[in-house]
């Protein structure tokens, strides 16, 4: 992997690192400067200063097609007299799309620890992302330094089964589904079974989590065929779904419900008001 450091004026010494590595969406130089001037853009249009943002999705599971999106994915703070005013506030989110089919979509500091503490799994893959746009004075790696102590296994466990259960939604009467369909339930069904054996947070890309986990030859064998027919296809390209992987996902609906997977592990909410506390000053 290797790693191109991009240093933008108006970032204020921000250490923008963005990971590029070819079948992950890597991006290209002209793009990761787009996406960092979507970002400054933002910052400077609505008073707020970015503390973390990486690339979310298809892009960094590995599963990108040709016309794939850039879900840009970013966490924020207001200046210290937003917190402090009585008076309501605005959403704590706000979504932009911008040219170049970039997809930003952020949410503000508090909002995010809060959803850390009850280990938000969306938020956790944005921190496990291998494509990081922009890490301020190190905000993700606290954040990544703190996972082992907030992630809730059977929590995890449970919305993957919910992903998987909606990608095969896709399914057609047919027996075929689009092949990006079935790259995000296999994504699911393996984060299922590493959180069934491991009790931690899965890896994000899932050529890592294909490769670590524990499958027979005629499962890994289909598999390897769902990716080669992903490389060249477009976004609405069917295939027909092989019998060994519908038992697979059959399996994985009994694997939640008998493995006795650990409860939420409760993380003191000390080391996250810190963090707070030290953004603001």
């Amino acid at each position: 992997m290797s790693a191109a450091a991009l240093h933008q004026p108006g970032f204020g010494g921000a250490s923008s690192v963005a990971l590029h590595q070819p079948g992950f969406g890597g991006a290209s130089p002209g793009r990761l400067s787009a996406i960092l001037a979507v970002l400054r853009a933002d910052e400077e249009a609505r008073g707020i200063r970015i503390l973390y943002a990486a690339e979310s999705g298809s892009r960094a599971w590995g599963f990108a097609s040709p016309d794939s999106d850039w879900d840009v994915r970013a966490l924020y703070v207001h200046p210290l007299d937003w917190y402090l005013s009585i008076e309501d506030k605005p959403r704590d989110t706000f979504e932009s799309m911008h040219p170049g089919d970039i997809d930003l979509s952020a949410w503000e500091l508090r909002k995010a620890l809060r959803l850390f503490a009850k280990s938000n799994v969306p938020l956790l893959e944005w921190l496990g992302s291998p494509l990081v746009y922009l890490n301020r004075d190190g905000f993700g790696d606290r954040l990544r330094a703190l996972v082992p102590k907030f992630f809730d296994p059977r929590g995890a466990a449970w919305h993957h089964l919910s992903m998987q259960r909606s990608a095969l939604e896709d399914l057609a009467p047919d027996g075929t589904i689009r092949i990006k369909k079935l790259c995000y339930a296999l994504r699911s069904a393996l984060s299922v079974r590493w959180i069934a054996t491991h009790a931690t947070m899965p890896p994000v890309p899932f050529p890592e989590l294909f490769a670590t986990s524990e499958l027979d030859s005629a499962t890994r064998a289909a598999i390897d065929a769902v990716l080669a027919a992903k490389r060249d296809a477009s976004e609405r390209d069917r295939i027909a779904l092989p019998p060994v992987l519908e038992a697979l996902f059959k399996e994985n609906e009994c694997l939640v419900s008998e493995v006795q997977i650990p409860k939420l592990k409760s993380g003191k909410l000390d080391a996250l008001d810190e963090i707070f506390r030290t953004l603001l000053s």
